[in-house]
């Protein structure tokens, strides 16, 4: 039998070598390299993954990986680049929110999250442009059927409210539509509903729609209120309101004041809010609010502002900005917990009512206000001595309710 090729190779190079071990390490060497250069002439992550397979602690390992490293960046860069190709075809919200959640740290993701961006504010500004449409279409439709109302059918939608004429407030009937059209204040009061028509009213400067009974019955405030462009003094409490009702109130250009009671599913919208700058009162009493827009800031009139019995956790920073400021309620509020220093400098405070909150201590800042008469507290979690020192040392100041 004729001897192994190996053998053969090993008496030849017996010689150059001192052991079999020697010999076979050089061979491997030589068998690694060879792989290593067949590799290199393929170039691709096949071939270098092939050579890893046969020469795991190979003599260039650690160059193969970093080849593989390189192709693999390449690969993960071709991938960003055809999935952010895809998104922007399609040029959607939800194509670019598939990017990033693919690519949150991807090469394109600043972009994808500035149209993310662009998308929400244009879904906004669709949305306020729907609210305006709507309120648009139901005004032109007012307007066509406003033509076709009789005099009786104004005597029927005025029957259960109050009408000021020449200044006195009595209980009746309207006489004739011209007396109608003269009308500046309308109280409802336990009305069964609130007519559309409601719009034609366009000289009120008072309206005020209440159903004073909790958990029956609520009659529906219409849209059609946003006609009534010389509103002086709004006031809806217990009704049922539609959403969107926030959006019209800046057709009220002369409102002064704003009287929101007992009303579940009110949401008072961040534009809708910065556009009421001749308000002097505003009350959101028991309205189920969380929190409210910064942008009510802009109401640099407000002389005195109402959020008592809600769920906020902390006074409403909008009130900082509002300079005039004289009466603040922010009573039944059982989560806020502090009297924010920065009351300090609202320099014409005059009342504060606190009672049944959380609060556990009023800041000396606040007490030392030059024109503040009182503040309400009973039923705060003041601890009785501290009581006790701040009633002694501002008598009459602070009204405890003991």
């Amino acid at each position: 039998m004729s001897e192994s090729l190996l053998n053969i190779y090993y008496r030849e190079t017996l010689d150059k070598v001192d052991s079999y071990e020697e010999y076979l390490s050089s061979m491997i060497n030589t068998l690694d390299t060879q792989e290593w250069k067949k590799a290199l002439s393929v170039d691709n992550q096949y071939a270098y993954k092939n050579y890893l397979y046969k020469y795991s602690n190979g003599i260039h390992k650690d160059e193969v990986q970093k080849k593989i490293d390189s192709f693999t960046e390449i690969e993960a860069k071709e991938a960003d680049k055809r999935a952010w190709e895809k998104a922007k075809r399609e040029n959607s919200k939800k194509s670019y929110e598939m990017y990033l959640k693919s690519y949150y740290n991807g090469i394109y993701s600043n972009e994808a999250k500035r149209k993310v961006d662009e998308f929400i504010r244009l879904e906004k500004e669709i949305e306020q442009q729907r609210l305006k449409e709507i309120a648009e279409e139901k005004r032109l439709i007012l307007e066509k059927e406003n033509k076709k109302l009789l005099n009786k059918e104004y005597n029927i939608l005025l029957k259960y409210s109050n009408i000021s004429v020449d200044g006195e407030l009595i209980l009746r009937k309207a006489n004739n539509l011209d007396e109608l059209k003269k009308t500046t204040n309308i109280q409802y009061r336990n009305s069964s509903s609130i007519p559309e028509s409601i719009g034609n009213f366009t000289n009120l400067k008072i309206l005020s729609i209440t159903y004073p009974f909790r958990g029956k019955v609520q009659v529906e405030v219409p849209l059609s209120i946003s006609e009534l462009i010389n509103l002086e003094e709004l006031a809806i409490s217990n009704c049922a309101v539609p959403i969107g009702l926030s959006s019209i109130f800046p057709n009220f250009k002369n409102l002064k004041h704003l009287f929101l009671h007992h009303l579940n599913n009110f949401k008072f919208d961040s534009y809708s809010a910065g556009l009421l700058p001749n308000l002097k009162s505003l009350s959101l009493a028991d309205c189920g609010l969380y929190d409210l827009p910064i942008e009510i800031k802009n109401s640099t009139k407000l002389e005195r502002v109402n959020v008592a019995a809600n769920n906020l956790s902390e006074i409403p920073n909008f009130i900082k900005y509002l300079k005039e400021l004289k009466k603040l309620d922010i009573y039944s509020n059982d989560n806020i917990k502090t009297l924010p220093i920065w009351l300090q400098n609202l320099e014409n405070l005059e009342e504060i009512d606190v009672s049944y909150t959380s609060i556990s201590d009023i800041p000396k800042a606040i007490l030392d206000l030059k024109k503040l008469k009182v503040i309400y507290a009973k039923g705060c979690k003041i601890p009785l001595m501290k009581m006790g020192i701040l009633k002694m040392k501002y008598k009459g100041k602070i009204d405890f309710g003991i």
